[in-house]
């Protein structure tokens, strides 16, 4: 078997296990269901070159210990590009737990059966934030993939009324906001804590585009940074 079949196979595997979206280019809907309760995941990662092997192994051992204490992958997207900010990972991964209980769990537990976890991390991936969110009502999100998915971060001041208002201009120029997620946690070792984390979908391109020539004219007081990624 050549390389490049033994490697397709592992990012096939992976794609399924954590719910990346494998149809690029085509109409294809995912929808998510959340309940009251129950933890979303964000994990944003970029991998490492020639982390194959390691990349199968961790995927074999961690993986399935994972299911057993509750994590269900979710339809995840592919970054292709960044707008804002420094930071440009290559994956956006989506998961749920059943509650901060078991979120929680894993993170306390799962070092007792695979002692160099984050070190395995390290070994696969130059950069992986992540943070989760317990559910505080049921919530649905539908991503059309025919659409143009934007992931948006913003970290601001206590007293600045920036989001508000740039929620109100994606509504007035016809874009979706998919799920809004505030608050939450990021593990130790893993922090990414933006005050506002947004999935927003899009007619097309050019609609995100007229979108940012508008908010270009917003005043950025109290803004303290932003990542904007452009999701596959």
């Amino acid at each position: 078997m050549t390389k490049s079949i033994i490697v397709g196979n592992i990012f096939l595997a992976l794609s399924l296990a954590l719910g990346l979206n494998l149809a690029y280019g085509q109409n294809k809907i995912d929808t998510i269901t959340l309940a009251q309760g129950e933890v979303m995941d964000i994990l944003l990662i970029e991998q490492k070159q020639h982390a194959e092997e390691a990349l199968k192994s961790y995927f074999e051992t961690v993986i399935p210990i994972g299911r057993r204490m509750n994590y269900r992958p979710l339809p995840g997207f592919k970054i292709v590009d960044h707008t804002k900010g420094n930071l440009c990972p290559t994956y956006l991964i989506l998961a749920k737990w059943d509650n901060l209980q078991s979120r929680q769990g894993f993170l306390n537990n799962i070092t007792d059966e695979v002692p160099d976890f984050h070190e395995r991390r390290r070994e696969i991936w130059s950069y992986f934030g992540t943070r989760y969110y317990e559910m505080g009502e049921d919530h649905t999100l539908t991503i059309d993939r025919s659409k143009f998915h934007i992931a948006t971060a913003y970290w601001l001041d206590d007293d600045s009324n920036v989001f508000q208002d740039w929620e109100q201009k994606v509504r007035k120029m016809g874009g979706e906001l998919l799920i809004t997620l505030t608050g939450g946690t990021s593990p130790l070792g893993y922090r990414y804590d933006p005050n506002y984390f947004v999935i927003t979908a899009w007619k097309n391109e050019a609609s995100f585009a007229a979108f940012q020539k508008e908010i270009a004219q917003l005043a950025p007081h109290g803004v303290q940074h932003v990542n904007e990624f452009i999701l596959k």
